[in-house]
């Protein structure tokens, strides 16, 4: 019984750390994205039309 809940225990730490691991490669990706779409091409292109639709 004592053997199972070590396995348990580990299993969970394990998962604890892939899911920390997957909210981190998350965030990175998110982080990207984030400074992809603040570049230039993104205002030049997206800015106007959604000011467009914002004072239809």
């Amino acid at each position: 019984m004592e053997e199972v809940i070590k396995n348990i225990e580990l299993f969970g730490s394990e998962i604890g750390y892939y899911l920390k691991e997957l909210r981190i490669q998350m965030y990175l990706q998110n982080r990207s994205l984030h400074i992809k779409l603040h570049n230039s091409t993104y205002l030049q292109h997206f800015l106007p039309l959604h000011y467009y639709h914002m004072y239809e």
